[in-house]
C-alpha cells in the first residue's frame, strides 16, 4: 500500500503483511497498530514534529506519518488479536512511532529481510505464519503493560468475526452481555482502542483482500467490493484511503500480488466465489 503498485499482500487469518519497493509515504494515518521492517537500510519517520531513524518500527493507531527510506515490509495484525493489542501497549506506542532495536535482533526479522526479493516477488508464504508468531513473542516481551481485554468486548468481537457478514443487532448483543448499547460500545473502546464500526470495517476490509487472493483471476475494485460486503467500490476506496493511504486500484494492478498464507492448522483464507453482499446493518 502507501502509495506504490508494485509488490504483494500476503493475507493470513489474524494478519496482512505487506512487501514493496516502495520509497516514501505521506498522510498515513492507520486506526490499529502497525510494525515496519525497512529490509535496505534505514527509514525515516515523520510524526508531527518529531522525526525518528531505524530499521524496524512500532506504529501507534490514529497517528498520521510520512516516511521515506528503500522498501517496506509492513505488518498490520486484525484487531483484537494478541499481536494488535501488544503493539498498541508496546513501550511509548502510544505516544508516536518509535524505532525498534529489539526487534532488529528477531531472527525471524532478520529471515524477512534477507528474503525480502522473493517476498516481492509472492513467493516464500509456507514459513510466514511460523515468522509472524515469532514477531509476536518479541514484541509481547518488550510490551510493558499488556492487559487482557474486557471479556464482554472479547465475546462480540469473536462473534462479529463468526458470524460476519451477519452482524446482528447491537442492541440485541449489549441485551445478552447485560449492558446497554452505550455501555457495550464504551467497554469495546476501552479494550481494543477502536470503534466497533472501524472494527467492522476491519473485516470488511479482510474479507475483500482474502477474495482478491482466493480468486482464479484479479478482480475488478467493483468485484473485491461486493465480495467485502461494501456497498460499492467508492465505499471501498473511502475505507482503504483512511487505513492504509492508498486506493484499491494500486493494490489491484497487474504489478501487484495477493498472496494467501497458511496458519499453523493448514487454514487458507478463501472466499473464492463469494457473492454479491445482503443487506447489513452497522452497529
Amino acid at each position: 500500500m502507501m502509495g506504490d503498485e508494485t509488490g504483494c499482500l500476503y493475507v493470513a487469518r489474524d494478519w496482512l503483511l505487506y512487501v514493496s519497493e516502495c520509497q516514501s509515504y505521506s498522510g498515513l494515518k492507520n486506526n490499529a497498530p502497525a510494525l515496519s521492517i525497512s529490509p535496505r537500510g534505514t527509514w525515516t519517520v515523520t510524526h508531527g514534529s518529531s522525526e525518528t531513524t531505524g530499521r524496524v518500527f512500532l506504529h501507534p493507531p490514529n497517528v498520521e506519518r510520512s516516511g521515506h527510506g528503500f522498501g517496506v515490509i509492513a505488518l498490520w495484525p486484525l484487531p483484537c488479536t494478541r499481536l494488535s493489542m501488544a503493539l498498541y501497549a508496546a513501550p511509548k506506542h502510544s505516544v508516536a512511532s518509535i524505532s525498534s532495536p529489539e526487534l532488529l535482533d528477531c531472527k525471524a526479522v532478520q529471515k524477512l529481510i534477507a528474503l525480502f526479493p522473493d517476498l516481492l516477488k509472492g513467493h516464500q508464504q509456507d514459513w510466514l505464519a511460523e515468522a509472524i508468531g515469532s514477531i509476536e513473542v518479541h514484541v509481547t516481551a518488550i510490551t510493558k503493560d499488556l492487559r487482557p481485554p474486557d471479556t464482554r468486548a472479547m465475546g462480540l468481537a469473536t462473534l462479529l468475526r463468526r458470524n460476519f457478514p451477519s452482524q446482528g443487532n447491537l442492541g440485541d448483543h449489549a441485551q445478552k452481555l447485560g449492558l446497554s448499547k452505550e455501555r457495550l460500545r464504551h467497554v469495546f473502546v476501552h479494550s481494543f482502542n477502536l470503534r466497533i464500526s472501524q472494527y467492522i470495517a476491519w473485516l470488511k476490509l479482510h474479507a475483500t483482500l482474502t477474495y482478491a487472493c482466493s480468486s482464479l483471476s484479479k478482480p475488478t475494485v467493483t468485484e473485491a467490493a461486493l465480495a467485502g460486503e461494501f456497498f460499492d467500490a467508492a465505499h471501498l476506496a473511502n475505507a482503504s484511503s483512511r487505513m492504509f493511504a492508498t486506493r484499491p486500484s494500486e493494490t489491484l494492478a497487474e504489478t501487484f500480488h495477493f498472496v494467501a498464507v497458511p496458519d499453523g492448522d493448514g487454514h487458507v483464507p478463501s472466499l473464492a466465489g463469494r457473492k454479491a453482499p445482503s443487506n447489513i446493518r452497522n452497529g
